[in-house]
Protein backbone atom coordinates (compact mmCIF):
# COMPACT_ATOMS: atom_id res chain seq x y z
CA UNK A 1 0.00 0.00 0.00
CA UNK A 2 2.92 2.52 0.65
CA UNK A 3 4.61 1.52 -2.38
CA UNK A 4 1.19 2.41 -4.63
CA UNK A 5 1.00 5.61 -2.51
CA UNK A 6 4.80 7.02 -3.08
CA UNK A 7 3.83 8.55 -6.02
CA UNK A 8 1.96 11.25 -4.00
CA UNK A 9 5.26 12.54 -2.21
CA UNK A 10 6.91 12.98 -5.73
CA UNK A 11 8.81 16.42 -5.68
CA UNK A 12 6.85 17.08 -9.10
CA UNK A 13 3.90 17.48 -6.96
CA UNK A 14 4.98 20.24 -5.26
CA UNK A 15 6.20 22.74 -8.06
CA UNK A 16 3.48 26.04 -8.09
CA UNK A 17 1.23 26.09 -11.35
CA UNK A 18 3.29 28.82 -13.01
CA UNK A 19 6.80 26.83 -13.06
CA UNK A 20 4.99 23.96 -14.17
CA UNK A 21 3.88 26.05 -17.36
CA UNK A 22 7.02 27.66 -18.20
CA UNK A 23 8.53 24.17 -17.87
CA UNK A 24 5.31 22.96 -20.50
CA UNK A 25 5.99 26.03 -22.57
CA UNK A 26 9.42 25.08 -23.23
CA UNK A 27 8.99 21.26 -24.09
CA UNK A 28 6.56 22.51 -26.22
CA UNK A 29 7.91 25.12 -28.51
CA UNK A 30 7.54 24.71 -31.45
CA UNK A 31 4.29 22.57 -31.09
CA UNK A 32 3.85 21.17 -34.57
CA UNK A 33 0.97 18.57 -35.47
CA UNK A 34 1.91 16.16 -38.24
CA UNK A 35 0.78 13.01 -39.88
CA UNK A 36 -1.87 12.89 -37.72
CA UNK A 37 0.42 12.38 -34.35
CA UNK A 38 -0.30 14.13 -31.68
CA UNK A 39 1.64 17.62 -30.83
CA UNK A 40 3.67 18.12 -27.48
CA UNK A 41 0.81 19.83 -25.32
CA UNK A 42 -1.66 17.02 -26.61
CA UNK A 43 0.63 14.48 -25.04
CA UNK A 44 1.31 16.37 -21.55
CA UNK A 45 -2.00 17.16 -20.94
CA UNK A 46 -2.60 13.74 -21.16
CA UNK A 47 0.13 12.18 -18.75
CA UNK A 48 -2.07 13.04 -15.26
CA UNK A 49 -4.90 14.92 -13.52
CA UNK A 50 -2.73 17.70 -12.93
CA UNK A 51 -0.74 18.17 -15.62
CA UNK A 52 -4.27 18.35 -17.88
CA UNK A 53 -5.66 21.38 -15.94
CA UNK A 54 -2.43 23.49 -15.63
CA UNK A 55 -2.16 22.94 -19.78
CA UNK A 56 -5.72 23.70 -20.88
CA UNK A 57 -5.42 26.84 -18.60
CA UNK A 58 -2.02 27.77 -19.75
CA UNK A 59 -3.64 29.60 -23.18
CA UNK A 60 0.27 30.12 -23.81
CA UNK A 61 0.64 26.61 -24.66
CA UNK A 62 -2.01 26.36 -27.09
CA UNK A 63 -0.95 29.58 -28.65
CA UNK A 64 1.58 28.28 -30.71
CA UNK A 65 0.04 26.10 -32.54
CA UNK A 66 1.21 24.74 -36.00
CA UNK A 67 -0.64 22.08 -38.32
CA UNK A 68 0.73 21.12 -41.87
CA UNK A 69 -1.01 19.39 -44.54
CA UNK A 70 0.26 17.41 -47.28
CA UNK A 71 0.31 19.42 -50.58
CA UNK A 72 -1.97 16.45 -51.47
CA UNK A 73 -4.52 16.96 -49.37
CA UNK A 74 -8.39 16.86 -50.82
CA UNK A 75 -8.80 19.71 -48.67
CA UNK A 76 -7.23 22.24 -51.06
CA UNK A 77 -9.17 20.48 -53.99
Amino acid sequence: YAARLSGLLSPIRRLPHEILCEIFLYCCSPNDIRDGEPGAALIISSVCFRFREVAISYSALWSNLEVFFPPDCAMWE
